[in-house]
């Protein structure tokens, strides 16, 4: 949504609670995070992907 604002930004600030920013990780990092399934998300079902659509129609 905001991403087409980010190369005029003069200031990007991002919140991160329980992981390291991107950019910041280090590989040995990225392979822990990934292997520990921290990121895993779960398989969403017909339900949850319409409310998700329904959502955006009505710009929540």
């Amino acid at each position: 949504m905001h991403v087409s604002l980010e190369g005029a930004a003069a200031l990007i600030r991002s919140y991160e609670p329980h992981f390291v920013p991107g950019l910041m990780q280090t590989e040995e990092y990225a392979r822990g995070v990934l292997k520990s399934g921290a990121m895993a998300r779960p398989i969403p079902t017909t339900s949850s992907a319409m409310s998700r659509c329904a959502c955006s129609a009505r710009t929540c």
